[in-house]
Parts: C-alpha cells; structure tokens; sequence
C-alpha cells in the first residue's frame, strides 16, 4: 500500500480499507486519507505496475471505493466530469489482473498503464463499465487492458472492456489487445451520443462490437474516430473470420442501431474476411433498418475483398440504406 500523502486522525471506528481509511495501532480510531480532486489511486491498495506482482486484490479493493464514492447523473448536463471520482492507474509496465473489475456507473477511469489480464479459461471480461438497467452518463474513460496470452476466439464473454449504457460521455479506447471481443457498447437502456477516440483495438476475433439489447435498448448516435482495427498473422488463428467493427442487436424490442458514425479507421486485419459485419439475433427484424451508420474515409488493407459481410444468422437482404461509407482507400 502506499501510505504517502496527507491523513486527518478520527475517533470513529471505520472499516478500514488499507487504501482511504487505516486502523490506528492500539486506538479505536482511524486515520483518514485526505483525496484531493476526488481521484482514486490504484497504488494506495497496494497495486503495483509491475507485471510480475499480482495487483488483483489491490485493484478490486480501489473499485470498491471508488464505486463508493460515485456520482450518478441520469439527466445528462446535471452532472460533469470534473464532480465524478476518478480511478487513476498512474505511469507502469502493466498491473496484474486474474479478477474482473466492475466498475460501477458515475466513475471515471483514467489508465496511464494497462491491466494485464488472466483468465486461461477465455471467459471472463476483463472490465465492466456501467450496469444493467441505468445510465453511465457524463463520465471520461481511458481505457488499456491487454490479455496475457491471446484468446482462442471462441468465448464472446472473453471482453477486454465491456461499457454498458455509457451516455453522453467522452471515450478513449487507448490500447485493447487479445481478447475474443476487444471493446464492446451495450445498450441495454442507452448507449449515445457518445465521442470515441480509438487507439489501437488489436488481435481479436471483434474489435469492436456495438450491440443494443433488452426489451429497449439503443446503441445509436455515437461518433468514433481513427482508430487502428488489427489482427497479426497469429498461429493457429490464421484461417478465422475476424471483424474490424460488428453492429448488431438482441431482444425482442431492442432497437437496432443506427447513426453511428466512423472517422478516418484504419482496417489491418490481415485475411480476406469482412472489415465489418452486421448481425441481427432475432430473425423477423429487417437488416434494412440498420440505416445511417457511417464510415468516413476508411483505410483498408489489401487482402480484404469484401468491405461488408452479414454474419450466418442474418437472412435480410442487403440494401443500400443498410450503410453508407466513403472516400475509402487501399493500401499495400
């Protein structure tokens, strides 16, 4: 734990935490850690960014306060970033991660290093953001998690980062690596108006899902831009299908999404397939109606042949107001 900083001595007998709140030896009272901006630092709890020290309990601890000190906004303007918590992994190799973290809505993150994440079992998510049933609005996210060992893109629970009805809020997918799905948006309540910066989401089966679900789910209106979609020639992966971007709905009711729009992504996908598929679970919805998602300028790799696929259980026929992209270009 890290034990620097600025302490205020109470009389009261609070749980301690071993990261805000500590036991005073020999005394019923306990020191309290003065924060300053409201700003949760991972090494308090002991996380470390070193990749040969196990930091799981150090970071489940700091979410668990973290979550504890949130501000939720479900009209947004109400609430702004800078009167959210901020869960800060400061400047590291890596932090050693076997646990999901679940962070709760009206948090912002903020990762100077990435969570390495272990999970053998390619099962589990690596983060989740937000939460079933409520928006996650107003918050800033920055966003590095890399898997140990690359994803056999088998399990769609394998998510590097996985953000539920994230509303109005400012999003940067910096570094995502390795997992079945890199980085995912459900809507379940609503998942708009949101704006995205894309990094590099790198050597999963899907780099970016987008998915409205539940009985009126949304995922529409957001704006994504730059962006590297890449896969490597990985061993044992080479024959695969994999996605730049997959747009796609489930539910009864959900509403399919629409109006997203994607500037300037870059498609390195090394293989024939598709840099993006839209895929509908239930079949009596119109793949048609998945009208106004947007692709500006994409850079696409040599090697891919088809710029859009529609996955095995989508039976709609193709139309033109499905998507539109433009002023797109190859590169050798």
């Amino acid at each position: 734990m890290e034990e620097e900083g600025y302490f205020i001595g109470i009389a009261l007998s609070l749980t301690a935490n071993l990261g805000t709140i500590f036991e005073v030896t020999g005394s019923p009272g306990r020191w309290i850690r003065n924060i300053d901006g409201n700003i949760i630092n991972v090494l308090w709890f002991g996380a470390l960014g070193n990749p040969a020290v196990d930091s799981t309990n150090a970071l489940k601890d700091a979410v668990k306060v973290v979550n504890a000190y949130s501000v939720t906004s479900p009209d947004p303007g109400t609430s702004y970033y800078g009167n959210k918590p901020t869960l800060y992994f400061p400047r590291g190799d890596r932090y050693t991660c076997s646990a999901t973290l679940n962070i709760g809505a009206g948090v912002n993150v903020e990762m100077e290093a990435p969570v390495s994440f272990v999970d053998p079992t390619d099962s589990l998510p690596g983060m989740v953001i937000g939460s079933d049933g409520a928006s996650n609005a107003s918050v800033k996210l920055s966003i590095r998690i890399v898997k140990e060992t690359i994803s056999g893109w088998t399990n769609e629970s394998c998510i590097g980062v996985k953000l539920i009805n994230l509303l109005s809020s400012r999003l940067n997918l910096e570094f995502v690596s390795s997992f079945t799905i890199n980085a995912q948006l459900m809507g379940s309540v609503q998942c708009a108006y949101n704006r995205a910066g894309i990094g590099t989401l790198k050597d999963g089966k899907i780099q970016l899902d987008l998915q409205a679900s539940g009985t009126e789910g949304f995922c529409n209106e957001n704006v994504f831009t730059g962006g590297r979609f890449a896969v490597n020639s990985l061993s044992g992966l080479a024959n695969k299908a994999r996605y730049g971007v997959r747009i796609g709905m489930s539910g009864t009711t959900a509403h399919i999404p629409n109006n997203n729009v994607f500037y300037k992504p870059s498609f390195e996908l090394s293989a024939s397939t598709g840099w993006l598929t839209i895929r509908t679970i239930i079949m009596t919805l119109s793949i048609t109606a998945i009208a106004g998602n947007h692709f500006s300028c994409p850079c696409i790799s040599t090697g891919i042949t088809l710029p859009v696929t529609f996955s095995e259980d989508c039976t709609a026929p193709i139309k033109p107001a499905a998507l539109c992209y433009h002023q797109g270009s190859l590169q050798g």
